[in-house]
């Protein structure tokens, strides 16, 4: 990784919540991971650990959502900037979800571009309108897990109920029992076939998901789906299709470049596209303005947004460097 001197001297938090040495990490184990600057650049330093993104201090959080699985309120980032259009049309989709026209909508860019940045600021502003947000990622090395974001999201909110509400929203749903042990749901009864369990299956998680949405608006967001496990792409298609008339809205990232090599991924897409039940939003680079916009915040206010768009001799070098910087790169 090059970083620019002047980045370099930036301060940078310390980083927590690290696998011990020797331990192998398991399913609910997460990467901790520093980010190049291509990265840092719309989130400085991002720490995914059992599916926690770290928030900004002031980021309200309601008490439902501090836990696993949730972001939480730790560390500082920078100002969001060049993504106005964005999160119009993210407000403007929240509005529809609450009034019953659910949907679905996909994040889509290249790597760093700010996918994640833009999305949990969508997670904030639902859930300061009220909404339940379920939150789940994919990871690289977790492709194989079959439902491992699902698991992720459902799974802290259903431990965390009181049991009275718990069993309210489970009751007649044992094949939920399947994914969550935890429920205590008595044993579905078997079919004797494979393909009929497994809709079976399906349609109890997405009554789950239709309980929920009767009692508040619900956002299910789904980070990083090109890694996203078959069986989770099959089980988000089979939810998208049926939102239509509830409170929900599918919120969903994914890199531009692994949509073809991703598995299945293409295929719910293109389904939910063809539906008219799903928009794509497509992430592009940041300018140079909105690019001097964000160093200036990062490097505290100690320069303003027209000396770096109209540096002195000497310095225009450091500012073609940095926007250079700004472009994602793959990793």
């Amino acid at each position: 990784m090059v970083v620019h001197p002047t980045i370099a001297t930036l301060p940078i938090p310390p980083l927590t919540g690290s696998v011990l040495p020797g331990k192998r990490p398991n399913a609910a184990d997460k990467v901790l991971t520093v980010e190049p600057l291509s990265v840092m650049l719309p989130v400085p330093i991002i720490c995914k650990q059992k599916g926690i993104m770290q928030r900004h201090q002031r980021d309200p959080i309601s008490q439902h959502t501090i836990q696993e699985g949730v972001s939480s309120s730790t560390m500082a980032q920078p100002p969001l900037v060049g993504r106005g259009a964005e999160m119009d049309q993210m407000a403007t989709r929240l509005s529809h979800a609450a009034r019953r026209q659910g949907g679905a909508l996909f994040l889509v860019g290249e790597a760093g571009i700010g996918k994640t940045r833009l999305a949990h600021e969508t997670l904030t502003l639902a859930r300061e309108q009220g909404f339940l947000v379920l939150e789940g990622s994919a990871y690289a090395l977790e492709g194989r897990l079959a439902y491992a974001p699902i698991l992720a999201a459902f799974g802290p909110f259903l431990r965390h109920l009181d049991s009275s509400r718990q069993v309210r929203l489970v009751s007649g749903l044992p094949d939920l029992g399947r994914l969550f042990p935890d429920l205590r749901l008595p044993v579905a009864e078997p079919l004797g076939d494979a393909a009929l369990e497994k809709t079976r299956l399906f349609e109890a998680v997405a009554r789950l998901l239709e309980r929920l949405a009767r009692e508040t608006p619900v956002l299910l967001f789904m980070d990083d789906l090109h890694w996203a496990d078959p069986a989770s792409i099959e089980l988000l298609h089979y939810l998208a299709r049926g939102v239509a008339d509830q409170a929900v809205l599918v919120l969903g990232t994914h890199r531009a470049e692994e949509v073809d090599t991703a598995r299945g991924l293409h295929s719910l897409l293109t389904s939910l596209r063809r539906a008219g039940l799903a928009e794509e939003v497509r992430i592009a680079r940041l300018g140079q303005e909105a690019v001097a916009e964000l160093a200036n915040g990062l490097l505290g206010g100690q320069r303003s947004t027209r000396q770096l768009t109209h540096p002195a001799p000497r310095p225009r070098r450091w500012h073609a460097a940095l926007h250079r910087s700004a472009r994602p790169r793959p990793h």
